[in-house]
């Protein structure tokens, strides 16, 4: 994945302390040294809890077609999930056809931007 120069996972958890950030990383580099900001918040409706594992096999098998997104769990969420896009037609693709149906869960997307804190996601509301 390319640098994209604009971090937007600073705000993912405002909780976590300095020391804390050293335990997420996407493939082995720390988030919060890779520049990103082709990103999509997304939460899937589900009962069960989904993990990361299992939401990137789901998403890279809806979307696999035209991207295959890097896939986060945000912090202290249920359900809810970071996709990082190597590209804006990517990402715009995914974004274009909301909502998504995956695994038979719902998945709700909200564009995110790096001044956006967990907590002012709302997922109440699904834009058709």
């Amino acid at each position: 994945m390319e640098n994209q120069g604009n971090n937007c996972l600073l705000n993912l958890d405002p909780t976590l302390e300095e020391e804390d950030y050293d335990a997420v990383f996407i493939d082995e580099v720390p988030l919060l040294q890779q520049g990103i900001r082709l990103c999509l918040v997304g939460k899937i409706f589900s009962e069960r809890d989904i993990n990361k594992r299992s939401m990137s096999g789901m998403i890279n098998g809806a979307w696999s077609h035209f991207c295959e997104p890097v896939v986060q769990e945000v912090p202290r969420t249920k359900n809810t999930f970071m996709f990082t896009f190597d590209n804006k037609e990517e990402m715009n693709r995914a974004w274009a056809g909301r909502p998504w149906s995956v695994s038979g869960n719902m998945l709700q997307l909200k564009l995110w931007d790096d001044s956006m804190k967990p907590q002012d996601i709302n997922f109440d509301m699904v834009d058709f």
